[in-house]
Parts: structure tokens; sequence; C-alpha cells
């Protein structure tokens, strides 16, 4: 199937009747359907018999979310128990929240447990709030709001440099707050956790988009075969989200030994 679907609606006249106006809502829908489509593959979690669902409005910066967003509930240990692919804009659901289940070991939510929302990666404001799950099997109402998350730096370089490992990269654009800078010991380790390193908390951006940006590492184990050092930069906007994890840069020393 391709990637790149096209509908056309046509009007001929100020004046429809049901018939043309029937046309015109199955073609949105089915716009609606293939631009999903992507989306839905990676809109998965494992089902357990016990859920509940929810629905309700959706917006992203204050206007209706658009067809193809993707909403997600997580428990308090950030496992994904629902997703849901927005297929008419500005309205969800009904969307499956799954409890744990202990007769096969599969995570999920617990009685009372209060339910986090994503929109698109985005932290989203519940109305009500808090949303607590229980396995009720019943239809909720819960109003989703974001804002959207920064642009993602895609250009980050690293290079050696008099006592340390330089990195840089292009501004993103305006609604930067500050950048990131983060370093570990594997290529995809993952910020924020444990096996990674914040070495600039705070870094200020530059007057205009498109400017370099540099940051110079002058504590990691260059020098030192035996350890390598990753690096990736986050955007922290103005509202405090975080965006998506930079391309990923490296130091890497390599031992050599003469031949035999």
């Amino acid at each position: 199937m391709s990637n790149h679907h096209s509908v056309r609606l046509f009007m001929r006249n100020r004046t429809w009747g049901w018939g043309s106006a029937i046309v015109c809502v199955i073609a949105i829908l089915a716009l609606a359907a293939a631009m999903s489509v992507s989306a839905q593959d990676a809109c998965t979690v494992t089902n357990t018999p016990y859920f509940t669902e929810y629905h309700g409005n959706i917006a992203i910066d204050g206007n209706g979310a658009p067809i193809g967003a993707v909403i997600e509930a997580f428990n308090t240990a950030g496992v994904r128990t629902g997703c849901f692919v927005v297929s008419f804009p500005g309205v969800y659901g009904y969307m499956r929240v799954y409890g744990a289940d202990p007769a096969t070991g599969t995570p999920g939510m617990s009685g009372n447990e209060p339910v986090t929302f994503k929109i698109n990666g985005a932290l989203a404001q519940t109305n009500p709030s808090p949303v607590l799950w229980a396995d009720d099997q019943a239809q909720h109402q819960v109003h989703l709001t974001a804002a959207s998350l920064p642009a993602t730096v895609e250009d980050l370089a690293a290079e050696k440099v008099a006592g340390g490992v330089r990195l840089s990269w292009t501004h993103v654009g305006s609604g930067v707050d500050h950048y990131e800078v983060w370093r570990g010991e594997m290529p995809y380790f993952m910020p924020i956790l444990a096996e990674a390193v914040l070495i600039a908390p705070s870094i200020a951006p530059p007057a205009n988009i498109g400017d370099l940006i540099e940051f110079t590492d002058t504590t990691g184990h260059l020098g030192d075969p035996a350890i390598e050092d990753f690096y990736v930069v986050m955007v922290v906007g103005a509202n405090g989200q975080t965006s998506l994890i930079s391309n990923r840069a490296g130091a890497v020393d390599f031992s050599l030994q003469a031949g035999g």
C-alpha cells in the first residue's frame, strides 16, 4: 500500500443534496483511515482481560488534534497500557487501557492507580484530574490538552579537540528555553536513566535560528580505549516540555597493537 493518499472533493454548486453529502463524508473517513495506517501499526499494547475505556476531546496548542495524532496511556512505572490513533480531528476514543494480568505476568494498571496520558509524546493535562484506573470495563469521558514538543536537534556532531570532545549543532528555532547535553557509555543509552550523565544542564540558545552552538566535554574518557563516550542533546521548551532525543554522536578510542 502506498504511504501517500489523496482524496479530491468537488462541489459543482452551492446546494448539496443528501447524496453528495454522504459521498463527501465517506471520502473524508477514507482519508482519515489511510493517514492513520502507519501510526496504528506502532500503536499496540498487550491486551488483558482487565480494562476500562476513555474518550473525549483532544487539543494540541489549543487546537483540535489532527488525524494521525497518537494518544498513549501509561501506568506509574512507565508501562504503556493504552494507545489510540486519532481518526477524526479533535476527538479520541474509545481507548482501552488495560490492567495487569497476574496469570500471565503481563504488566499494566492497578486498581485506583493514576493514568498518565501523552499526545504525540507530550505530557497531557486531563479534565477531570486525576484519572484513576479501575477494572470496570466502562466508558469514561476524559478531555486531553497538551503543548507541542520542541523541535529535535538532528545534526549533532563530535570532534576531538585539545582537552576533550567538542560537540556542535544548529539552533532549532524559537520557543527554546535551553539545551541539555547527555553522555553515556553505550551507543543507545537513554537520558535521565542511571546509565546517563547530564554534563550540561542548561545551554542558552543563540539569537538566530540556524546559529551554531558548541560545547566541549572536558570530563569524558577520551584517551581511554576501555571506555567509549556517546552524546545526545535534548531541547527544553519554554513550557518545560522536552524534545525527542537528537541524533547520536560518539568519541571512541582504539588501542592498536603491533603485528607479529
